[in-house]
């Protein structure tokens, strides 16, 4: 779903990131050859939690976020969130990413209109990614 390149997965584990537990397992090309991670976290949005898988390449590049749910944000407002033109505001895009209300370029992500809440629990929910990433990788956390 977020990391179509990989014809494998494995290496399966957990961090704690801000008092958050990001799930992730490694990403492998056909020939064995690890090409990145895939991570799951979730938030807290503006009616509960909002839960966020974010495929990134070995390079530290968001390869793909994608929505697992966030059943109780407000439909027509928050689970707008989940439509490719907020969610894919990451994608090819090395972090840390910012909410910002309007006018957002590069890694200042624009919030979807009148949800703020749940823009910025995708936002963490990324953030959180690419520091579990930076961790296992040695890169910056």
């Amino acid at each position: 779903m977020v990391f179509s390149a990989a014809a494998a997965f494995g290496e399966f584990g957990e961090k704690e990131i801000d008092d958050i537990t990001v799930s992730y397992c490694a990403a492998f090309d056909g020939a064995g050859k690890k090409i990145g991670y895939v991570f799951t976290c979730a938030n807290k949005g503006y009616g509960g939690s909002v839960s966020v898988m974010t495929g990134i390449d070995i390079d530290g590049n968001v390869v793909r976020s994608a929505i697992l749910s966030m059943d109780d944000e407000t439909p027509g407002l928050g689970q707008n969130a989940s439509k490719e033109e907020f969610i894919g505001l990451f994608t090819g895009k090395t972090g840390p990413f910012n909410w910002v209300k309007s006018g957002g370029t590069g890694n200042d992500i624009t919030g979807v209109t009148s949800a703020t809440f749940t823009s910025k629990a995708v936002i963490k929910c990324v953030n959180d990614s690419i520091k579990a990433f930076n961790i296992l990788t040695g890169g910056e956390a």
